[in-house]
């Protein structure tokens, strides 16, 4: 039997390895900053859990940084303190997004995305404890529990990544942590807008565009704001909390959202479907808020970003 720790407490880690059943260690600074760390020792810390567990046992390090520059800036930094050391970076997205730039970059031959989100968890943080049994409003959605993991390689077989689009932080006012998708829509319209400047492309180049979580309220916000800019999406957008539950036998209100929410739909469903040439090309762009519980109780507005990645079945297909 062998075993994973989600700790950053050395005494524990110390103790765990010594039973040389230690198969890897998950740590973050929220869980350093419960035994007393500050976020600038971080990095000495998580080497000191690697001289702990030594090099065969890998030890999960998360990036908090806040900009693309800055969360490569970071991990590339996490990736030197140790060889077994695992740079985190925790939406589908934007792992995507940086692990692409990064092999391209020459950095490394392989790269695993991975993100996750639970139900429970979700609520507990932003909304009424589950045994309040408050009732949902129709703008709510349903956090998935869920998780997708994707490998990249430099050299690897199809579908490729041709292209990325990072997000900006959008905040157009929205207070109500239960219409997560108002809060959202107009950071993935922001997104799109640059992203067809930028390549010269229309909604029309590509079988589908994917958005992680906007949910019902958010699909039918993005679509509208597209439309009236000129870009209509011309009935290619479909979004993964739309996909991933039946509205009309599951009581998920506006849909599906959550980390794991776009990543299950995604590596389950969206990827396979590129192997097969089902979809040629894909436009994927998660979706998320920049918010914490104390923000939320405060009334404060909710930030949305999306992260935009361009799938394709062919490396050179336009």
């Amino acid at each position: 039997m062998k075993f994973f720790l989600d700790t950053a407490d050395l005494a524990e880690i110390e103790e765990a390895a010594s039973w040389g059943a230690l198969a890897g260690v998950t740590t973050n600074p929220t869980l350093y900053a419960r035994i007393g760390g500050k976020l600038d020792d971080f990095h000495a810390h998580i080497k000191r859990i690697c001289d702990i567990v030594g090099p065969d046992c890998p030890v999960s390090a998360e990036s908090v940084a806040m900009t693309r520059d800055e969360i490569v800036r970071d991990g590339r930094e996490l990736a030197k303190i140790a060889p077994n050391v695992v740079v985190k970076i925790p939406t589908m997205g934007e792992g995507l997004a940086l692990a692409a730039m990064t092999l391209d970059g020459g950095f490394g031959e392989w790269a695993a995305v991975t993100a996750s989100s639970h139900f429970c968890s979700a609520e507990r943080q932003f909304r009424f404890p589950l045994e309040y049994g408050g009732q949902r409003t129709p703008t709510s959605q349903w956090t998935v529990t869920g998780s997708g993991a994707a490998i990249l390689g430099r050299k690897a077989a199809p579908p490729y990544v041709r292209a990325v689009t990072i997000g900006t932080i959008t905040d157009m006012g929205i207070t109500d942590a239960n219409n997560m998708g108002a809060a959202m829509a107009p950071a993935a319209a922001d997104t799109l807008r640059r992203f067809f400047k930028d390549s010269g492309m229309k909604p029309a180049d590509f079988d589908l565009i994917a958005t992680g979580d906007l949910g019902q309220v958010g699909s039918e916000l993005l679509r509208e704001v597209m439309e009236k800019e000129g870009c209509p999406l011309e009935g290619r957008q479909n979004d993964c909390g739309l996909m991933i539950y039946d509205r009309e036998r599951q009581q998920v209100e506006a849909g599906g959202s959550g980390c794991g929410c776009s990543a299950s739909v995604l590596c389950a469903y969206l990827l396979p479907a590129l192997q097969r040439g089902e979809i040629m090309n894909l436009l994927f762009m998660a979706t998320g808020a920049l918010m914490s519980t104390t923000a939320v109780q405060q009334g404060e507005s909710i930030p949305g970003i999306a992260h935009l990645v361009w799938l394709s079945k062919e490396p050179g297909m336009r």
